[in-house]
């Protein structure tokens, strides 16, 4: 009675669907549950107490997809009697919608077997490269030997050259009368020598009128010649030596 028990229970039932399913499946159609179609009654099995309802036949069918890891999902599907008892498709909508879910996976066919992974074959390995063999040096040629080189010449060297001894430049006092003082060059080159009343060198005398004064630049060049000769001092004169007293 699975409208009561389950595809998978027992209890109203002797035995479960399951198990008679499960021995169909197995024992006559190996392999292929797509041959197997669960039948039920809408009205006229009272007498056994098998009848079910659209929703009881939906949930036996959706306990078959599932059972034991999905073993039957691909299964035939179901069939009721009988078709005056469906009234507006009361029973065979929810069963419709449950078989929906696997419709078509009779058409595909069962899934092929995963084939074995292919070993890969490997790959020559490549033989080791040698190493280089090194190069035969060139034979050197021995150095070769230069020219000696000749002793520098040294450059003449200049005489020296005796410079010029510096004439002696006398200077001479000049003054001019002026009211302002004058730049010393000024007075150089346009003073006079002492005379007038400018006689007396480096005074300040008055002269002229005005306010004018003597403005004198005791430093201005004079002739040039040779330098002063050096003054000989007069030689002195040894006085003479006492005479001792004579004795008596």
């Amino acid at each position: 009675r699975p409208a009561l028990d389950g595809f998978a229970g027992s209890g109203s039932g002797q035995v479960s669907a399951a198990s008679i399913y499960t021995d169909i499946a197995n024992d006559l159609f190996p392999g292929q549950p797509d041959k197997i179609v669960f039948g039920f009654c809408i009205s006229d099995c009272s007498g056994t107490g098998s009848n079910a309802n659209g929703m009881q036949a939906a949930n036996v069918m959706e306990g078959i997809k599932t059972y034991n890891n999905g073993e039957f999902a691909c299964n035939g599907g179901a069939f009721f009697w009988v078709m005056e008892h469906d009234t507006g498709n009361s029973f065979s909508d929810p069963v419709s919608a449950v078989l929906e879910t696997t419709s078509g996976c009779i058409d595909a066919g069962p899934s092929p077997p995963t084939p074995n992974p292919t070993p890969a074959t490997p790959q020559p390995t490549p033989n080791p490269t040698p190493n280089p063999t090194p190069a035969t040096p060139q034979p050197t040629s021995p150095p070769t030997t230069g020219t000696p080189t000749n002793d520098p010449t040294p450059l003449p060297t200049s005489s020296p050259t005796t410079s010029s001894p510096t004439p002696f430049v006398a200077t001479v006092a000049k003054y001019v009368c002026t009211k302002n003082e004058p730049l010393p060059t000024t007075i150089c080159a346009d003073g006079s020598a002492a005379s007038g009343e400018c006689t007396t060198e480096g005074q300040a005398n008055s002269c002229g009128k005005g306010g004018k004064m003597c403005w004198w630049n005791e430093a201005c060049p004079g002739t040039s010649g040779p330098p002063p000769a050096p003054v000989t001092p007069a030689p002195t004169a040894t006085p003479p030596a006492p005479t001792p007293p004579s004795s008596c």
